[in-house]
């Protein structure tokens, strides 16, 4: 695990902890806040997972970006 993913699961848990408290406190904001820093942890674990799949397979990597690319340009290109 790289150091996205380390960050990622520290503020996920960090959000549970916040939104827990909120809703034991009936405070929306801090439960917002929470929400909010389990999604953004949620996110970062992800760019992490990204990562390591690209640092793994790179040339799979390289060919589904392409791929994707090739594929967005058609669909733009049609309209």
């Amino acid at each position: 695990m790289n150091t996205n993913g380390i960050t990622g699961a520290v503020t996920e848990a960090g959000g549970r902890i916040k939104e827990a408290a909120g809703a034991v406190g009936n405070d929306t904001g801090l439960r917002a806040e929470g929400l909010y820093d389990q999604a953004a942890g949620q996110a970062e674990r992800a760019v992490g997972r990204a990562k390591d799949t690209v640092s793994h397979n790179p040339m799979s990597s390289i060919l589904t970006a392409g791929l994707v690319g090739l594929a967005v340009g058609f669909i733009l290109g049609r309209s």
